[in-house]
């Protein structure tokens, strides 16, 4: 189970069904059905499939291999009892409320059977084999909240008594920290859409009301720089970071890694479900979705709140794909870090390579090593004849620009494997990007979504794309936006064109062809310095619309 949610007069439950045999999955999906009985009265509905379905292999244990699909049922929620419990036809599938397994935001677990939430007036526990939902009196609150101590008081783990200490605390605290929202960027860096919405909030008048802010990052306010006058910095590493994850109510960032969206150990989580999915995960993504990312980005792999967009076409694919969102969360404002691009340029070309996630093994959130053979992959290889090309080195300095090359945060530890000519100038890493994309008259880079940032100060971009096939066939899936139709710039896949294309712009001064300046304005959804405002205002509706519901 993926979800349980109640509200607006509905129970939505949503998950996924697995079998071992991908030819059993159509007959073990007829099979399963979810049964209410209120009032005496007893309904069998069968399970949906979802708009954003996929039959899709997942693996297990080597070789083991789970043909699955997501469902959703629905019913609507009447009544002063409702009973909740699971069907088969199917001799050998068996599923009950004490068997199925919970997902992340679920609120339920396994481990801890005396669990419960509450929403819209009700209150849902499990009871054996079934799910019990009841009116949320205040008796009945406080009898689940008592069965929930015991649960953790009884289970002899350090994870269940330390999820007992905040439950004890939280409430406590919780008046203290009314309408607080913490923000986050990448763990070890504040440049981005969250620290641009922070700093907007933070500036916003007394008279708007607006909330406390803080933000989190690796080394506190050391690393964050120079702090607003009403905002507060966490070290994102730190226990007071985890508290206050506990009592905001929203945390709004620009990644999902694990830190920002649920920064606690599974075996914590078992036992703290309700805690830890109570504030609600505003998404504000690093870069433009041209690519179909449902499988990272869908509703059951980070169920934001609030998913912020900033184009039409991209908004388009996002409802239409398979992410499973409706315009509920979705939302068309614009990215906040747009609202602080600027232009300086300084006569530089500068060169922003993407990463490739297939030539690195992964060792945790932020280290990452190199696979062999990656000094001999096509990215490397083509990226070294392009920083030590002396006729692009000769024509830069006959017109007056230098180059730079700005490299992926996660490759920053590969530079070693990279051949990189001396005229090339290394950008420090830690930059500003907004200030990489003032000071730079034009980017080169290959599938990168800085170029929409860069795009938007309508200066010229060069697409290298030496590996297109290979990138989208192991990293990313190709989505709605094609480079040729759609780009900012031209597309070469050749070293040799790509140095004669770069030549041709410094050249001339490093202008945006009037082609790709139309095409700018038709993409973008605004062109304002507004998306901070509109931001805002979306976490503010949804905020209203909450608690309308709760």
């Amino acid at each position: 189970m993926n979800f349980i949610q109640m509200g607006e007069g509905r129970l939505e439950f949503a998950g996924v069904l697995g079998v071992s045999k991908p030819e059993c999955l159509d007959s073990a999906f007829a099979a399963v059905r979810l049964t209410f009985e209120r009032d005496g009265q007893v309904e069998e509905l069968p399970l949906e499939v979802e708009c954003d379905v996929r039959e899709h292999v997942s693996g297990g244990a080597k070789d083991a291999r789970i043909a699955a699909r997501r469902f959703r049922c629905s019913f609507p929620l009447t009544g002063r009892r409702l009973v909740v419990s699971w069907r088969s036809s199917a001799a050998d599938f068996a599923p009950s409320w004490k068997t199925v397994p919970h997902g992340w935001f679920s609120p339920f677990s396994l481990r801890l059977p005396s669990g419960y939430f509450r929403s819209g007036g009700y209150l849902a526990r499990r009871k054996g084999d079934v799910l019990v939902i009841d009116r949320a009196t205040g008796v009945r609150r406080l009898m689940a909240e008592l069965r929930v101590w015991w649960g953790l008081l009884v289970a002899f783990r350090p994870a269940a008594w330390k999820a007992l200490m905040f439950r004890w605390a939280c409430p406590l605290l919780r008046p203290f920290h009314r309408r607080l929202w913490l923000f986050a960027d990448r763990e070890s860096a504040a440049d981005d859409n969250a620290r641009a919405l922070f700093e907007y909030v933070c500036s916003l008048p007394s008279a708007e009301n607006p909330p406390a802010c803080v933000f989190a990052v690796a080394g506190g306010a050391k690393k964050f720089g120079e702090v607003p006058p009403r905002g507060r910095i966490d070290d994102i590493r730190g226990l007071r970071y985890k508290l206050h994850f506990l009592l905001a109510d929203f945390v709004v960032s620009s990644h999902r890694q694990r830190i920002q969206r649920m920064p606690f150990s599974a075996s914590f989580v078992d036992y703290a479900k309700d805690l830890v999915n109570r504030p609600k995960f505003v998404y504000l993504p690093h870069g433009v979705c041209k690519n179909d990312l449902a499988d990272d980005l869908g509703r059951p792999q980070i169920n934001p709140r609030i998913l912020v967009s900033c184009a039409a076409r991209e908004y388009d694919s996002i409802l239409r794909g398979r992410y499973g969102y409706t315009t509920r969360e979705v939302r068309l404002c614009g990215l906040p870090r747009f609202d602080r691009l600027y232009n300086a340029p300084t006569k530089s070309v500068t060169l922003m390579p993407s990463w490739r996630g297939y030539l690195v093994k992964r060792l945790d959130s932020s280290r990452f090593e190199l696979l062999p053979g990656f000094d001999d992959s096509v990215y490397c290889r083509t990226l070294g004849e392009i920083c030590t090309s002396e006729r692009l080195a000769a024509a830069c300095a006959r017109c007056g620009y230098t180059l730079q090359l700005v490299m992926h945060p996660n490759f920053a530890f590969a530079l070693d494997y990279f051949k990189i000519g001396p005229h090339v100038r290394l950008v420090p890493t830690g930059t500003r990007y907004r200030d990489i994309f003032a000071q730079s008259d034009l980017v080169l880079t290959d599938y990168s979504s800085v170029a929409f940032d860069f795009a938007y100060l309508k200066k010229p971009i060069v697409y290298f794309q030496p590996d297109f096939d290979e990138f989208h066939g192991r990293q990313y899936v190709l989505g709605y936006f094609d480079y040729r139709r759609d780009g900012f710039g031209e597309v070469e896949t050749e070293v040799g064109a790509t140095i004669a294309r770069l030549i041709e712009y410094v050249e001339n001064g490093c202008a945006m062809k009037s082609e790709y300046v139309r095409r700018v304005d038709a993409f973008f959804g605004f062109n304002d310095l507004h998306s901070c405002r509109r931001t805002y205002e979306a976490i503010l509706s949804a905020e209203c619309e909450d608690r309308e519901v709760s």
